[in-house]
């Protein structure tokens, strides 16, 4: 766990670098903004080296071998990032029409998936611009007071958006719990995680914490975390979230320094 003094001075240095919303033109950011990138396309299933992804986000080079539709999958996150965080101000609100906007800022350009039913591989259009079809069962944490069998797709949606929002004083955990919460609902047909990836920089944001960024390698650690969260242990999940402050998030400045964050946070910090 984070010692509380060391968060909070994390906190204090991250207010001021949010006073005025996100510049996101600024090169730390747009750094951190490329490799966030690189690692959400990985997790996604693309396969590119860092500088590969470096090269094309920032120069447009590609690589011999590789598929268009990866190249597809990387930009539209890179340029989902920039758009989303570009409306942070004070009058942003977090509701289920930005939500879907920046779903359909991640499909540009994709229109179909194949899908394997039966051993035969078959197209399905991608549902875009608006929520799934259907309802989803309910056993969020934002909603845990409620009567959730009232609720459908969109008005669940739309609860778990304004708790977190107008939430004050967000903690690590509120972050988790509505991590987790988001990802039950998984409300769009394609790429929610990516969705939600991009979302949870938000919270940190609104918490005056770094953006933090997920691993690809980490795939069996969050995944073990995950189950153990739904068994109703948190405290791994939540550990991973603080690992990702500390080791993972743009407190690096620069991504290829090797520089520790403790020393970063000293020298950046009265």
């Amino acid at each position: 766990m984070l010692n509380s003094q060391y968060l909070e001075r994390i906190k204090k240095k991250y207010y001021f670098f949010y006073l005025n919303g996100i510049d996101t033109s600024n090169n730390i950011l747009n750094d951190f903004l490329i490799y966030n990138s690189f690692q959400s396309s990985l997790i996604h299933g693309c396969e590119f080296t860092f500088q590969e992804a470096y090269d094309y986000l920032s120069n447009g080079y590609t690589s011999v071998n590789k598929e268009l539709f990866d190249y597809i999958i990387l930009s539209n996150i890179y340029n989902s990032q920039k758009w989303f965080y570009s409306l942070f101000n004070n009058n942003f609100d977090l509701d289920v029409e930005t939500i879907i906007n920046l779903n359909s800022h991640l499909l540009i350009g994709i229109e179909y998936r194949i899908k394997e039913v039966a051993g035969y591989k078959i197209k399905k259009k991608i549902i875009k611009g608006r929520l799934k079809n259907g309802n989803n069962p309910l056993n969020y944490y934002f909603l845990k007071e409620e009567n959730l069998s009232n609720y459908n797709l969109l008005n669940s949606l739309k609860i778990l958006l304004e708790n977190i929002h107008y939430s004050n004083n967000i903690t690590i955990q509120n972050i988790v719990d509505f991590y987790v919460s988001f990802l039950h609902l998984s409300p769009f047909d394609m790429a929610n995680g990516r969705t939600l990836r991009i979302i949870t920089n938000y919270l940190f944001f609104k918490a005056n914490l770094p953006f933090i960024s997920f691993k690809k390698e980490d795939q069996n650690v969050y995944l073990d975390a995950l189950n153990e969260y739904n068994n109703g242990k948190k405290s791994l999940l939540t550990n991973l979230f603080e690992k990702y402050l500390e080791t993972n998030s743009i407190l690096s400045f620069n991504i290829y320094s090797n520089t520790d964050n403790y020393q970063i946070i000293n020298e950046h910090i009265p």
